[in-house]
């Protein structure tokens, strides 16, 4: 008869644990460095000798401070490694090579992505695949999982079967009429 009521009493204890565990539970997550250097699907090939010297180049246009990062890194590399992560950093969002005045940039097939995989492993299968380890997430659309236990260190799956099994009309969560 004891163990029941101290069963009980454990029980009501968790239940009230349980309400306010996003409170009182909190994980530190900090990122991971990846095992091996993602290999981005296009590169960048700039002809440094014919650049004007106009200053309005892509150094300033790149919306994602790439060519930035480069300076640091070989100021700063110590290790190959650390330029070689600012290789796969570019984003290819194609500006630096939209707005070089002396159209010194060009933009080529990375041949290490074509080497990735095989006949039926093919390089954007493995890239995908890739990124969604990388991240956590699923390239899918829809709320998802907003909680306490989201954001930078946790997987974005959904939780809401709901959407997946049965979408919604017209694709905003929660309009099923």
């Amino acid at each position: 008869m004891k163990f029941f009521a101290f069963f009980a009493s454990l029980r009501c204890k968790l239940i009230l644990v349980g309400e306010n565990m996003a409170e009182k539970v909190h994980i530190k997550t900090k990122a991971t460095p990846p095992r091996f250097a993602p290999v981005g699907k296009f590169g960048i090939i700039e002809a440094a000798e014919n650049c004007l010297g106009c200053l309005h180049c892509k150094k300033r246009s790149c919306i994602y401070d790439i060519y930035r990062k480069e300076a640091s890194y070989l100021r700063e590399a110590s290790e190959a490694s650390d330029f070689a992560d600012m290789l796969y950093a570019c984003m290819n969002c194609l500006r630096c090579v939209q707005e070089c005045a002396g159209g010194i940039l060009t933009r080529v097939v990375n041949p290490e992505y074509l080497r990735l995989g095989d006949a039926y492993w093919t390089p954007d299968i493995i890239a995908t695949t890739w990124a969604q380890a990388d991240t956590g997430k699923i390239p899918v659309s829809g709320a998802g999982y907003l909680g306490p236990f989201s954001g930078p260190g946790f997987d974005s799956m959904w939780t809401d079967m709901s959407e997946i099994v049965r979408p919604t009309r017209d694709g905003i969560h929660g309009r099923e009429y």
